[in-house]
């Protein structure tokens, strides 16, 4: 080799042994999988939040249990519900360890659990199925700690109470929702001339504004009121005419008795006629069923009233004193119809 070239030879051969080692030991740019679960998380910020607004994929809180009870799988439930403390819907429930009284764990957060939300959330007695301990309104944040106390016990003593009445003429599914949430949550059924009392999974301090829709099959159609103001033990009464298409029309009219006594079916007659006030035969009774003083109901008409028409209406005295008219009424489909003593004839 010509002596002149080794110096270089040498040069060359160190500034490359530099690079390599030079590369070997810089961060490299990557995504970073620090739980090994498949998620890249980013370059998480210390507060759970990632860079860029995204969603943290493990965010964590720690369960205190001071219950005097075992909380948590039960053998049935998963043990665990979390639920926006505007919703009414519990949802299926998540796994959740069985955790002894006194003891600890951390949990991880499911996806939808957004940082700094309000949420209500609910254990299993893991000892008594069917029975909950229960945080309300709880502002959820990534690291927190949660201690769920003998106090948190409920059997739903504390949730508001309301009572649907349907004299509407039609059968109801009864769907309500919080007034700033889009989501309905079915709560049961209510027959035509009947109540139901349903509960409310939420705590008036927190939200007590609601939409309350009900429901029909047959025909098809919904009667909503929104924006309803709710208090415990409160009656909401829907009528014919709260229904949201109007051009759907059901041929019934409602029925209020304030006469004092009890009208209608007597044993003998049916306890109800209606003729056009053109006539002067009040012809056969219908069948109307007694109905108490202070009561109401809805009846359906007969095909051969229509609607608009001009009609006398008469109603049994079921105790056989005389009996209750209202003269030249225009009979419309969904119309009130009040009997007080002031028509007995």
């Amino acid at each position: 080799m010509n002596k002149k070239w080794f110096p270089h030879i040498i040069a060359v051969t160190a500034f490359a042994v530099f690079i390599v080692l030079g590369l070997g030991s810089c961060d490299l740019p990557k995504d970073s999988d620090d739980n090994n679960d498949g998620n890249s998380s980013g370059n998480s910020e210390p507060n759970g939040n990632s860079n860029g607004g995204t969603t943290p994929t493990n965010r964590t809180i720690t369960i205190n249990n001071n219950t005097g009870y075992k909380i948590g799988y039960d053998g049935y439930s998963g043990g665990l519900w979390i639920k926006p403390s505007s919703s009414l819907d519990w949802g299926e429930s998540l796994y959740f360890n069985p955790l002894s009284n006194g003891e600890s764990s951390i949990y991880t957060l499911p996806a939808r659990i957004t940082n700094n939300g309000r949420y209500d959330i609910r254990f299993s007695n893991a000892s008594e199925r069917g029975r909950y301990f229960t945080k309300h309104y709880v502002m959820v944040s990534n690291g927190m700690s949660l201690t769920i106390n003998q106090s948190d016990y409920n059997e739903g003593n504390q949730y508001p109470r309301i009572t649907i009445k349907n004299l509407s003429g039609v059968d109801f599914d009864c769907y309500l929702k919080s007034s700033f949430t889009s989501d309905w949550v079915r709560l049961g059924d209510v027959g035509n001339n009947s109540s139901t009392t349903i509960t409310l999974p939420i705590l008036l301090e927190n939200f007590n504004v609601f939409d309350i829709q009900m429901r029909s099959s047959s025909p098809t159609n919904t009667y909503t009121k929104n924006n309803v103001t709710v208090s415990n033990g409160m009656t909401l009464t829907y009528f014919p005419n709260d229904s949201d298409n109007s051009s759907i029309i059901v041929p019934v009219i409602v029925i209020n008795n304030n006469t004092g006594y009890k009208i209608g079916y007597d044993g003998s007659s049916g306890g109800l006629w209606i003729k056009p006030s053109s006539s002067l035969d009040w012809g056969e009774s219908l069948y109307f069923n007694s109905l108490s003083n202070g009561e109401s109901t809805t009846y359906t008409l007969p095909a051969r009233v229509t609607n608009n028409g001009t009609y006398d209406i008469r109603f049994n005295n079921y105790y056989g004193n005389g009996y209750f008219t209202k003269y030249n009424v225009s009979l419309s489909f969904g119309m009130t119809l009040t009997f007080s003593s002031s028509d007995l004839e």
